[in-house]
């Protein structure tokens, strides 16, 4: 049986308090008043599928831990009505990886841009419903460093984001495929990576299986990586590894 307690850390992570950003804009005003300097731009890495249900929030929060266990500043930013990754934040232990928090309206975009700064790297998630407000997830995915579409292995969830991808590198080709909570050794699994290479899309090479713990994880808010001897762990850390080369990011 997998140990549910945090993975031990070498000091006790100081935890943030979540932020609605309602009135993000004069929050950024009042930094920036405060700081006499301009604020840091973060890396932002967006998490974007049509298909609901496609692993997004469990892609952020991972991603989003591992970053933190890498000794950057991390921030998270909740878009999706549902706001299951905030849900997640709010039950994360105090031992936890620091990560700061803020849940949002997509229609408040430019001022989450805006405000959401002084941060190595932001992880985004959005909500399934792309093409409700397409002209401001635009706003948030042309200025993406790195866009992720995380999708499962069967036909139907193929069927909806592979013409979103189409669309999605029109106007923002630093975005790839993430194949989420696959059986790598079905047919089923084999075909549905054959024909993501067959666009020519980019994906990430290491795929996230089908494990019980990244549900016990998230259970308990927190992570696999900070999950002692959970399954998984190997895979969230490859598919990490990816996007720190895929953002230019040299290792230490």
């Amino acid at each position: 049986m997998t140990d549910t307690h945090v993975q031990d850390r070498p000091q006790k992570a100081r935890r943030r308090r979540s932020s609605e950003l309602d009135d993000m804009a004069s929050m950024a005003a009042s930094a920036t008043y405060e700081t006499q300097q301009p604020p840091k731009r973060p890396l932002r890495v967006v998490l974007s599928s049509p298909k609901g249900g496609s692993g997004k929030t469990g892609t952020c929060r991972n991603l989003a831990v591992a970053a933190a266990l890498d000794s950057l500043k991390v921030a998270t930013v909740d878009f999706d009505p549902q706001k299951t990754l905030t849900n997640w934040w709010q039950k994360r232990p105090g031992e936890a990886a620091d990560i700061e928090h803020f849940a949002a309206n997509i229609t408040d975009v430019d001022a989450v841009l805006d405000g959401v700064v002084d941060f190595d790297i932001v992880f985004f998630d959005t909500a399934p419903s792309v093409e409700d407000h397409l002209d401001e997830m635009k706003k948030l995915l042309v200025p993406a460093d790195l866009v992720i579409v995380p999708t499962k292995q069967s036909e139907d969830d193929l069927d909806s984001v592979l013409p979103w991808m189409n669309v999605l590198r029109r106007f923002q080709p630093n975005s790839c495929f993430l194949l989420n909570a696959v059986k790598p050794k079905t047919k089923i699994f084999q075909l549905a990576r054959n024909r993501i290479v067959k666009t020519g899309h980019p994906v990430c090479p290491i795929e996230i299986p089908d494990y019980i713990d990244f549900e016990e994880a998230a259970r308990i808010g927190i992570s696999v990586l900070e999950l002692r001897q959970a399954k998984g762990r190997e895979q969230v850390e490859g598919v990490w590894n990816f996007v720190r080369v895929s953002l230019s990011m040299v290792a230490s």
